[in-house]
């Protein structure tokens, strides 16, 4: 899929990864970065259609305001985790946006696997936004990296 004409790229800013689906990582993990990282998607992407949320967040972090910001226009979020003592696990963080983003939401905790799920979910006509931890960002880009 093709980024929209005179749109800028920079490494995990919207950083596309993989293709069928689109594949965006993304380094954002509070409200306001994740409320950017929505808006940048809509505009550069703006017909792409399901928009799936992988996540994962630190104990830290405000879990529900950066879900709620990283959710505007998904159309489901698939929630995992990193490998980091401060990660939140997966059950405990869908637990805790469930309600916040109004779209379905399940955890999957082991990364690999919740990584399929959501590019299951987009298809291959779909774009899977990967957010809200800069540690998953990362992870997934070296994921698909020695996969293509």
């Amino acid at each position: 899929m093709k980024r929209r004409e005179g749109a800028a790229s920079l490494p995990g800013l919207c950083e596309p990864v993989a293709e069928r689906p689109l594949v965006l990582v993304d380094g954002a993990h509070t409200p306001r970065s994740g409320r950017a990282t929505r808006e940048a998607v809509a505009a550069c992407w703006p017909d792409v259609q399901p928009v799936v949320l992988l996540t994962a967040m630190l104990e830290e972090k405000s879990h529900a305001a950066v879900a709620q910001a990283l959710a505007d226009d998904v159309t489901h979020v698939v929630v995992t985790q990193v490998a980091s003592p401060r990660c939140i696990a997966a059950d405990t963080l869908a637990s805790e946006i469930e309600g916040a983003v109004g779209v379905p939401v399940e955890a999957v905790a082991d990364q690999a696997a919740a990584l399929e799920r959501a590019r299951t979910i987009a298809g291959p006509e779909g774009l899977v936004l990967v957010a809200g931890s800069v540690y998953l960002a990362g992870d997934v880009k070296l994921r698909l990296a020695r996969t293509t």
